[in-house]
């Protein structure tokens, strides 16, 4: 018999590494690897500030705009807001990179052809005369207030709504002295009024605040031109002019600042699709290049757009045109048409016409439906039409 030797026990071990531990490094490694993915991945923050000088009753949308913003890009921003009845002397704040205000006239009474060059257009909003919803109210003009002996409810000249209802009535003596009005200090006020009281029949106000009290905007006449449009202009072209540009073209841009606009209720603007890098194409006919060249460049230089511009005869333009809109490649087709009248006669229909008037009679301009960029070519068509 064999003596029994301990050294010899072979004893089971279980293996180091099994299926379960295995896994279980692999997603520990994994998970290490997501936490730096997001650390790397994670703009770096900019040193420079961007400065934003706006109106108090855009408060809300604009912090919402910028908070997006800056989670997507990392870039500060400094607001400073004022009253609607504060008188701002942008000579005196040029440390600011954007001024955004309301225009100070409806767009009825502003001519066409402005100099954009350094203003972008962001939304718009309406005067109306809102109501709550009560059975058998027709109104069509203000002289059926005055028939059926109703009151309207504004505010004085230091709100902003009450400021221009009263230039309405400044210019029409009978409506100034026979509609029955009653005036209130501040808004809030005539909000609280007019929600716990009946003898008010109807408020003077702006359509998005209207529409925020699911009140009934009421088909006033004398109303229906009194859009205004909210716009963002450049004023300090220094030091952050860049990322100043980024967040008004994003405020303005219908996949980013447009939808929180939207959500307020404010009405939406001739706009573009959201681009870091924007670039468009234009033709225009060769006969107009002196006259269409130095502005477009000027404004490609101030706005940081890239515009690749192209100068074909009439036929060539209008073959190029079709041949385009016959292919697989609908993207390339130009963004923006500088054509003489009798061009525009040959045009498919989708080109709209920018209508502005040109110091050249026989010059028209006109966008392509489809484009991403319809606020920036509308805006150039106007600076390159505009006194500058």
């Amino acid at each position: 018999m064999k003596s029994f030797k301990t050294d010899q026990i072979k004893t089971f071990r279980t293996p180091k590494y099994t299926g379960i531990s295995l896994s279980l490094l692999s997603m520990f490694v994994l998970m290490a690897m997501i936490v730096v993915w997001n650390r790397v991945s994670v703009p770096p923050e900019k040193k420079i500030l961007v400065r934003v000088l706006a109106e108090e009753k855009l408060n809300s949308p604009l912090l919402e705009i910028a908070k997006e913003f800056k989670k997507e890009f990392n870039i500060n921003l400094d607001f400073e807001f004022f009253g609607s009845d504060s008188s701002i002397n942008l000579d005196d704040n040029l440390s600011f990179h954007l001024y955004i205000s309301t225009a100070m006239e409806p767009e009825s009474l502003n001519e066409c052809n402005q100099n954009t060059l350094n203003v972008i257009p962001i939304t718009k909003f309406s005067l109306v005369v809102a109501s709550k919803q009560k059975p058998g109210l027709e109104i069509e003009n203000f002289y059926d207030f005055i028939d059926q002996n109703l009151t309207i409810g504004l505010c004085d000249k230091n709100e902003w709504a009450g400021r221009e209802f009263h230039k309405i009535l400044e210019s029409n003596a009978t409506l100034s002295s026979r509609l029955k009005q009653k005036i209130f200090k501040k808004e809030s006020e005539l909000f609280e009024y007019f929600e716990k009281n009946e003898a008010l029949d109807a408020i003077i106000t702006s359509s998005h605040k209207a529409l925020d009290k699911n009140f009934s905007i009421l088909p006033v006449y004398e109303m229906a031109d009194k859009v205004y449009s909210v716009n963002c202009k450049i004023i300090n072209q220094s030091n952050g002019i860049n990322d100043a540009l980024m967040f008004a073209n994003y405020i303005a841009a219908k996949n980013r600042g447009q939808k929180i606009f939207k959500k307020d209720n404010y009405i939406k603007t001739l706009s573009d699709y959201w681009n870091e890098s924007p670039s468009i194409s234009i033709f225009c006919e060769k006969k107009y290049k002196s006259f269409v060249l130095k502005d477009t460049q000027n404004f490609s230089l101030k706005n940081k757009i890239d515009i690749d511009i192209q100068f074909p005869d009439p036929n060539e333009l209008l073959e190029t045109i079709v041949s385009i809109s016959q292919s697989k490649s609908q993207n390339l087709m130009p963004d923006l048409l500088f054509v003489s009248k009798e061009t525009a006669g040959k045009l498919s229909p989708n080109y709209r016409q920018i209508n502005c008037k040109s110091k050249q009679d026989s010059l028209c301009c006109f966008f392509y439906f489809n484009s991403k960029y319809q606020g920036t070519t509308a805006r150039l068509c106007n600076f390159v039409f505009s006194d500058n």
